[in-house]
């Protein structure tokens, strides 16, 4: 009888035990739960006050380009394609001159980044304050090349001297334009705007990337071309120039990946004062070529 009773006892004081563990564990998952809650609305709160911080500081900029335009003397200048044939494209740029005195001088000044000096012709009053001029730039066509080098160590991981060749395209066809305007012996000249023309030549020829990568002894060349806006006139053939300084030693022709759409040269061997330059064969016979390593 005695260690009956014992073992109700017992096993009423693990019940009880069990009991508040429970009763305890509901109350922490519920302190819990608000915790989370509150953590939740908090940061809900921060992303609410980050999005309004952010709106009203666009707002703000809006309003200052606002004013600053209002308080300008002279509006940005627009540009419009009028006409394009061949490499010659008829551009035709327009603005407003708010404060304009009699018998005052307006010029349009343009010259490409490449150019050292700004040509400047006289404008037209298409209506008053309202000026235009035309201006024919003949603009370089061809692709967009995109090229990088990179080396490689024996153990297959890219080291830190990585080198890439920039894009040229940008110092050719870079525009750059202003306008002036003299009265009695002063002259204002408006801030100087810019446009890349490079764009019309990579619509008619599309975008290039090529990889020059460097083992320990050989080399591989990639080259792909990126041509969605006319793919009528893809590159049909690409040969890779070595030279041993100026000495053109070979000219080999690459082979064609359909699988991974690009044109390859593997296990190349190195040499002393190599140079490699790559030429590419557009559909309509063009021909383009730059150095790749």
């Amino acid at each position: 009888m005695a260690n009956d009773k014992n073992t109700k006892g017992y096993r009423v004081v693990v019940i009880g035990v069990l009991v508040v563990s429970l009763i305890l564990n509901v109350v922490l998952l519920s302190r819990t739960t608000k915790m989370e809650a509150q953590v939740n609305q908090v940061i809900d709160m921060q992303h609410n006050l980050i999005s309004n911080v952010d709106g009203q500081s666009v707002h703000i900029q809006g309003m200052l380009e606002d004013m600053k335009e209002q308080q300008s003397w002279i509006t940005p200048i627009t540009l419009d394609i009028i006409s394009a044939k061949e490499n010659d494209r008829q551009f035709s740029f327009e603005w407003q001159v708010k404060e304009l005195q009699k018998n005052s001088e307006i010029l349009f000044h343009y010259k490409l980044d490449s150019q050292e000096d700004y040509t400047s012709i006289p404008v037209k009053e298409v209506e008053q304050g309202f000026f235009q001029a035309n201006v024919s730039i003949e603009v370089p066509l061809k692709p967009e090349w995109h090229h990088t080098v990179t080396t490689q160590d024996e153990d297959a991981k890219y080291d830190q001297g990585i080198k890439e060749i920039l894009e040229e395209n940008y110092q050719d066809n870079e525009l750059m334009y202003y306008v002036s305007v003299s009265s009695n012996d002063l002259v204002k000249s408006g801030e100087v705007q810019s446009e890349h023309l490079g764009d019309f030549g990579s619509e008619q020829y599309g975008i290039i990337q090529s990889e020059t990568h460097l083992y320990e002894d050989n080399y591989n060349f990639l080259l792909v071309n990126h041509n969605e806006e006319n793919p009528s006139n893809e590159i049909e053939e690409v040969y890779l120039l070595k030279y041993e300084n100026e000495t053109l030693l070979e000219e080999q022709m690459l082979t064609f990946d359909s699988g991974t759409n690009s044109f390859k040269l593997v296990q190349q061997k190195q040499y002393e004062d190599m140079r490699l330059v790559a030429r590419v064969v557009y559909q309509d016979g063009k021909v383009f070529e730059r150095e790749v390593y």
